[in-house]
């Protein structure tokens, strides 16, 4: 049977046709048109040894495919490439934290060094959000307040604590907020199941970030070596020839999945905007979103001649601060780049800048507010789509008003059971119940500090 040569890529949504389609729009191709308007990055091209290295690592580990272990010489392939991101961050970032990723993604399905970091940052959102909380979860609220406490009576006691004088006025109301909410401990707001699945996305959408900075090469090592995205791209390399780059990225912050957006750009013109996280339904950005498409708006508008192409997608990160946004990554306007809450091929027109008068009801009971601007939210179903018209009325603009209705077993399964499992319990040795009959919280906690690497 004759084939063409590419016929492979084009046959069907594998893991190369992914890598293969989405390299005129990797990083290393499209970072330095448009440098001025994105994240400073740094680029570390990976040797053959290396990405060997990295391959046979996650077959001696999750993969369990090769039994003997790594030889001295993959490990000292691996410390070595661990001191030269170490080195690179030194010198090029002053020792800040970055972002790392690779040309064509990153490796946000990896684990973090430490795990405590992601999932004490996602207790402290449920915290604040005043959901029921679960052991671990009191166990931290207990811990914050002690801490708040030993702070409080700190600056009491010296009112020139070099804090106190940076920012008195921001110390006074963290009194005055502190006293008002002294007999609050006990206090949870009322929520339906499916609202409270949401707002844990919500903290999961808020705390991402956090987990994902890295600091040195140990950190970022462990992040590559849990990655099957990253065995996955190894693996294309070796086997197609395509060779791979760790991209490092100043680090943001204020930038969080809730405030990321995709856009898509038909024919020299942006058609459409959604949030990037369509899963989750952001209390934030209803009231937002007229400033946000605004801001992705116009920094399109800025950068676009410098893109080099005429139709493709673009990631932009939006500042509530400053009401502006900026450019995260550039994608292909293919299938193989996920729509967002958008479809291909049933918003096919849509994307490309046409728009119908009666285009209402979508998958699963989406819903966009059509040219009429009728406003009959109470008829709309469980996933609601609103775009607001008065920006620019050529770009429909798409975020969800009601999160998945799964959400609480999407993050049960997902996330809770994924970073619970060998986390610790902090101990401050000042925290009430901590000490004895908590030897089951501490089991596996060495893993989650010390990492694969």
């Amino acid at each position: 049977m004759n084939k063409e040569p590419n016929s492979f890529v084009k046959s069907k949504r594998t893991e190369h046709r992914i890598r293969a389609e989405n390299l005129a729009f990797d990083i290393d191709v499209w970072y330095p048109k448009v440098e001025q308007f994105t994240f400073r990055s740094t680029f570390l091209p990976l040797s053959l040894a290396e990405a060997l290295a990295i391959q046979e690592f996650h077959n001696c580990t999750w993969r369990n495919a090769r039994k003997d272990g790594l030889k001295v010489s993959e490990l000292v392939i691996l410390e070595n490439l661990s001191n030269r991101i170490t080195n690179e961050i030194k010198n090029k970032f002053n020792n800040k934290g970055v972002f790392m990723r690779l040309c064509g993604r990153s490796p946000k399905d990896g684990d973090p060094l430490n795990k405590n970091i992601a999932i004490d940052t996602y207790d402290d959102e449920i915290i604040k959000m005043g959901l029921p909380l679960n052991i671990y979860q009191e166990q931290r609220k207990k811990q914050k307040k002690q801490r708040a406490e030993m702070i409080k009576k700190t600056l009491n006691k010296n009112k020139n604590n070099i804090h106190y004088i940076l920012d008195p006025e921001n110390n006074n109301q963290n009194n005055e907020n502190e006293n008002e909410n002294e007999n609050d401990d006990d206090w949870v707001k009322t929520y339906t199941k499916e609202e409270e699945g949401n707002l844990k996305m919500v903290a999961i959408g808020r705390s991402t970030p956090s987990w994902l900075m890295i600091k040195n090469g140990t950190e970022a090592l462990n992040l590559l070596l849990t990655s099957e995205r990253v065995y996955a791209d190894m693996m294309d390399w070796l086997q197609y020839g395509e060779p791979e780059q760790i991209v490092l990225r100043e680090w943001e912050p204020e930038l969080t999945t809730e405030y990321e957006f995709r856009a898509f750009i038909y024919q020299n013109k942006l058609t459409a905007i959604s949030q990037y996280d369509h899963y989750t339904a952001y209390p934030t950005l209803e009231k937002e979103k007229v400033d946000i498409k605004l801001a992705i708006v116009s920094a399109w508008k800025e950068l676009h001649t410098s893109v080099g192409e005429c139709t493709y997608v673009a990631d932009f990160a939006y500042f509530p601060s400053t009401k502006e946004a900026k450019l995260v990554e550039l994608s292909p306007y293919l299938d193989v780049t996920g729509p967002a809450l958008f479809h291909w091929e049933k918003d096919k027109d849509l994307l490309r800048g046409i728009k119908h008068k009666e285009e209402k009801d979508g998958e699963d009971g989406l819903v966009v507010v059509d040219d009429d601007d009728d406003d009959d939210d109470d008829n709309k179903d469980s996933r609601d789509i609103h775009k607001k018209e008065d920006v620019d009325d050529e770009v429909v603009f798409r975020i969800l008003s009601k999160g998945h209705p799964q959400a609480s077993e999407l993050v049960e399964a997902n996330w809770e059971n994924r970073w619970r499992k060998n986390c610790k319990v902090e101990d401050d040795g000042n925290s009430e119940g901590a000490g004895e009959g908590d030897e089951g919280a501490d089991e596996g906690g060495d893993e989650s500090e010390e990492g694969f690497w």
